[in-house]
Formats: C-alpha cells, structure tokens, sequence
C-alpha cells in the first residue's frame, strides 16, 4: 500500500510539475510583445505547413516575373516567413528572431509602434534590394532577422548576452560572433552579410546622417503615422486610450484638435484664462485709479533706489 501511495505522489508530483511548466509556457507567450509575438506564431505555422507538404514553398518564394507580372503580390510579404523545415538550425533561427525583434519592440513601445513597424519596413526594403544584387532574393526572412539583431545591438552595444556554451559577449561584437559561428560550422554568411548592409544603411540615414549634416531621409511618413495610430495600434494595444490620447488619435495636420477653454476657464498647470499683456496695453487701458497706483509705486521705487545710492 505505501509503495502504491508513493506511486501516486510521484505521479501527482509530476503532474503538477507538468502543468506548472504549461502555465509558464502561456505566461511567457503572452507576456511577448504583440507584433513579436504574432510574428513567431506566423513563422511556425508556415514552418509546420512546410514540413508536412501542406504549403509548397515555391508559392511564397520571391520571384519578380510572377509578383509583378502576375500579380501575386504577397510574394513581396511571405518571402520573409519561410525559415525551412523543423530541424534544429529553425529552432536556432528562431532565438534570434525572438531577441533581436522583442527587444526592439520593448524599445519603440508603447509611443513609438509607427516608427518601428516603418522601421521593419526599410530594412525588409533594403534585404530585398541587396539580396536581388547578390543573388540571395529568393527568401529574405534570415537577412532581415539579421538587420534587426543588428540594429539592435548597434543601439544598445554594452548589453551582455550569453551566446553559445555559456559564452558570454557584448552585444557590440554579437553579429559578428554569429558570423564567426556559421564560419565554423561551415554554414554560408552572404545572408549574414546582406543583412548587416542592411542594418547599418538604415543605422546611416536614420542616425548619422541626420546628426552629421541634418538630413533625415527616413523619418517616418505623417500619413503612415496617423495610419498606423487609427487602425493598427488600437488592436495593437487592445484599447483606444493610446499615447495618452484619451480615446483620440492625432487628426491631420499632426496634431489632436483640442476644445480651448473660452473666457477666464479654469486650465490645468496654467490658472485662470488671464494672459500676460504688454507695458504698452496696459498704459492705453489705464484707469485714473490705476495712475495713481503706478505713480505711487514709481515715487516709492525712486525713493529706495536714492537711499541706496546715499548709504553705499
């Protein structure tokens, strides 16, 4: 009987171990941040669908002739889903895409979701046009994952991060140290390579440039801001209280249109609707009651600043 009770506690032991592990799982999967999140998910369904032959490839690869020509434009878009099959060089893939993206998600959120995702954007742009240069344009999905990382590690260069083995680097010389990895597993690097041109182009005309010679060539769109503000960030962030706006996003012109109180109406931090005039203003409202008050007031002032002339 004691064998069988112990029996039992272990099996109610893992039980509870498994479901603790469960819950920490859909803890951390839904503490992801949302586009990151979705991302992941994307990229694993397609990875599934690929593995067992449900989704041919070859009907999300980049080829111009059929995007262009045929009009099978989510060529441009699902190019960067495809990763292969399950194996462990997916899963591999995989962390890199969840650090580089989350991290950079955690950095432009919650006021900054329209320059990030205009940011994914470009450097989806820039992976392309260099992949087409070098031949490498057929799936794009590993030269952007390599952009960002980049990009991010670029911005944030004494963060410490344990590589492989424990191995612990700065985030400063982490996209090389991947490069350094493929080379010794003898894997290619052109991809690595392409999408370091791609990062740092972005990291050129967003950051130096504009510091250098004040020219921002990729500041983001109005038009793609107040897009992105109305239709995206509200399902983004599940409410339509955003940036503060209180339920409001900016209106054309950049701005959010306001009620201004009229009158002397109470305004937070400012007071009351008084607002300050000029000496000239006050002198044509004058009052004889305010004469007297200003000459008394400049007869006073005359008369310290004689006594102080006198006693220094």
């Amino acid at each position: 009987v004691r064998c069988v009770q112990e029996t039992d506690a272990e099996y109610m032991g893992n039980s509870f171990r498994n479901i603790s592990t469960e819950m920490e799982f859909q803890q951390w999967y839904q503490d992801m941040p949302f586009i990151t999140k979705w991302t992941m998910t994307i990229i694993v369904a397609v990875a599934g669908l690929v593995t067992f032959g449900i989704l041919p490839p070859m009907w999300l690869v980049l080829i111009y002739e059929d995007a262009i020509f045929k009009l099978q434009l989510w060529r441009f878009f699902t190019n960067f889903l495809v990763f292969g099959k399950f194996s462990f060089a997916f899963i591999f893939k995989l962390v890199f895409i969840y650090f580089g993206l989350k991290n950079l998600e955690n950095m432009y959120k919650p006021g900054k979701y329209p320059e990030f995702i205009y940011l994914i954007l470009v450097n989806g742009f820039f992976s392309v046009l260099f992949s087409t240069i070098c031949d490498e344009h057929y799936f794009c999905g590993s030269q952007l994952t390599f952009a960002l990382l980049y990009i991010y590690c670029k911005k944030n260069p004494m963060e410490k991060v344990s590589f492989l083995f424990g191995f612990i680097v700065s985030t400063a010389y982490l996209p090389w140290a991947i490069i350094a990895y493929h080379l010794l597993a003898g894997a290619p690097i052109l991809q690595d390579l392409i999408g370091i041109a791609a990062g740092h182009s972005y990291i050129f005309l967003k950051d130096v440039l504009p510091a250098s010679h004040r020219m921002d060539y990729l500041r983001t769109p109005k038009f793609f801001e107040r897009f992105v503000n109305k239709y995206i960030v509200p399902k983004i962030l599940g409410s339509s209280n955003v940036y503060g706006f209180q339920g409001q996003f900016p209106q054309p012109g950049g701005e959010r249109q306001q009620q201004q109180p009229q009158g002397n109406a109470f305004r937070p931090f400012q007071g009351r609707g008084v607002r300050p005039v000029s000496y000239t203003h006050l002198r044509a409202h004058e009052t004889p009651e305010h004469l007297v008050c200003r000459l008394l007031l400049e007869k006073k002032k005359t008369q310290i600043i004689y006594f102080l002339l006198i006693y220094f």
